[in-house]
């Protein structure tokens, strides 16, 4: 069974904490709601394909933008931190990888 990426799924939950504190109405969060889920799917165990995580990111702030402000800028701004915390587990993952086939 692959590892599961707990930085990953942490840094999903605190930004969707984040977007439920806005108070927006869920079926207004429906659409962002399931591409985060995908986004979540597909990095929860490492196996990630960059290309498909590439385009769900990219549907994630395309889909935001319907907002209008200041919750478009609020949900953006987090999802971006989100991402970033993604994309930092994903670097470390890869470097543990790529260390451990360095030494065996």
């Amino acid at each position: 069974m692959p590892d599961l990426n707990e930085k990953a799924i942490n840094a999903i939950k605190n930004f969707q904490n984040k977007i439920d504190s806005m108070g927006l109405p869920f079926v207004l969060l429906r659409k962002l709601n399931g591409i985060r889920n995908a986004i979540e799917m597909h990095v929860e165990d490492y196996m990630v394909f960059p290309e498909v995580f590439e385009c769900l990111c990219k549907a994630y702030i395309e889909q935001a933008k319907i907002f209008k402000e200041p919750y478009r800028n609020e949900i953006i701004s987090a999802f971006r931190k989100c991402e970033k915390e993604i994309r930092k587990s994903l670097i470390k993952k890869a470097e543990q990888v790529s260390a451990g086939d360095s030494q065996g």
